[in-house]
């Protein structure tokens, strides 16, 4: 029987085996994605130690277009039932914020999030928000690191705080299957390593404007409005195809402006911002002119912003 659950640790592995990863940031094929704290599940098997899961906030584009949440294997300990599940209407906007037992920097410590993690806020007192926890209690964050996800952005000024959200990763180690920026480790996230892979990035950096975006770069590309090269604007999106295959998307960046973009290039190297010339050994014009085709590879791009911005 399948049953609700919300994950009750800062960020948590979500494997394709019930096996645990190696604590090493290398291409881990068992490595399905990550899940934060408070993200929605859907437990489907219990097998000893573990819960075989959905992450319905992540989804993936099958056959026919349908959509599901990513599936894998999570350590019971880092999940528990849904308690008095309200929804969400903030989102944390900082790389690493602190809930407390108390509305003040006076109050207990109780353990960190990370940006993305998405919260039930309701009551305000001197500059922080109370929330609802995981297992039903209340907390308190600091406002200042929040998103109201109610809040209008004008689709100009959505697309600049877009690129300094990604600027916020720069220097976040690749991580297969890594969907968590890299912050001090603690106590709460012990043996799970930080990072991001390309659609892990470009997802975290969505979620926090409340854009719910795929999780794997192919099925952002799928789900995305496909545009010219002269109408890629900041925040948008740039795919590549793999290679010898140009219909299969393995790559995403997310674009800044004059042909630069920030990327989660590979396992070995961490988040960083690049650009056209600098990526592909030619300018854009020698791009325009080879068909957007370069070392075997397509070059796509894509827009979850085209229209006249997200309202949330």
């Amino acid at each position: 029987m399948k049953e609700s659950f919300v994950v009750s640790v800062t960020v948590a592995d979500l494997r394709k085996k019930p096996v645990d990863p190696e604590g090493k940031y290398i291409h881990d094929e068992l490595q399905e994605t990550q899940v934060l704290y408070n993200e929605e599940l859907i437990c489907e098997e219990s097998a000893g130690e573990w819960c075989r899961i959905e992450a319905v906030e992540q989804k993936r584009i099958y056959g026919n277009n349908r959509c599901q949440g990513y599936p894998g294997w999570v350590r019971k300990g880092c999940v528990r039932r849904r308690i008095n599940y309200e929804g969400f209407n903030i989102v944390t906007k900082e790389v690493k914020t602190m809930v407390y037992s108390e509305p003040s920097e006076k109050g207990e410590p109780l353990f960190p999030v990370l940006i993305g993690t998405r919260f039930y806020g309701k009551d305000e007192y001197k500059g922080y928000i109370q929330v609802l926890l995981a297992e039903g209690k209340r907390g308190w964050i600091e406002k200042k690191a929040i998103r109201i996800t109610g809040d209008y952005i004008e689709k100009g000024e959505i697309r600049r705080q877009i690129v300094d959200t990604a600027e916020l990763f720069l220097g976040t180690p690749y991580l297969w299957g890594g969907r968590s920026i890299y912050a001090p480790s603690d106590k709460n996230t012990k043996g799970v390593l930080r990072g991001v892979d390309c659609s892990g990035l470009t997802n975290l950096v969505y979620r926090v404007y409340n854009i719910d975006i795929p999780r794997n770069a192919h099925d952002q590309w799928l789900a995305c409005e496909h545009i010219d090269y002269n109408s890629l604007a900041p925040g948008d999106l740039i795919f590549l195809s793999s290679t010898g295959d140009e219909d299969f998307i393995d790559h995403v960046m997310l674009y800044t402006g004059d042909e630069g973009f920030i990327e989660a290039p590979g396992t070995g190297l961490c988040v960083k911002a690049s650009n056209i010339k600098e990526k592909f050994g030619i300018s854009l014009d020698r791009l325009i002119d080879d068909n957007f085709v370069v070392d075997g590879r397509r070059i796509y791009f894509g827009s979850f912003l085209k229209k006249d911005g997200p309202k949330d």
